[in-house]
């Protein structure tokens, strides 16, 4: 995982250096294109599923889209205060106790 964090943090500088755009504004994007990329993952999803469900002029790639989203979620936890990598931790402790899981 550090291998992809060093990266997301090279993407977020480029990104912050790249633009004048306010943090709020960076912040709000990145929310809107994590959307647009979710909405992508579903159609795949729909096209893994039943190849007639979408017709496209391009083949989808649901583990591609995935990556897409979880890239974009990612992104959005950098120049947070909190530390994503614990707070997913502490999540899936709380899920595994809820379900009993040792």
């Amino acid at each position: 995982m550090d291998n992809i964090f060093e990266k997301l943090h090279k993407l977020n500088k480029h990104f912050q250096t790249s633009s004048d755009q306010p943090p709020n504004e960076r912040f709000l994007q990145r929310i809107v294109k994590l959307n647009e990329e979710v909405g992508e993952l579903c159609e795949a999803a729909l096209c893994e599923v039943d190849q007639d469900q979408r017709v496209k002029d391009k083949e989808t790639d649901f583990d591609a889209e995935l990556a897409d989203v979880i890239i974009c979620a990612l992104m959005l936890s950098t120049n947070r205060q909190r530390n994503i990598e614990d707070e997913i931790n502490k999540k899936l402790d709380k899920i595994l106790t809820r379900l009993n899981i040792s």
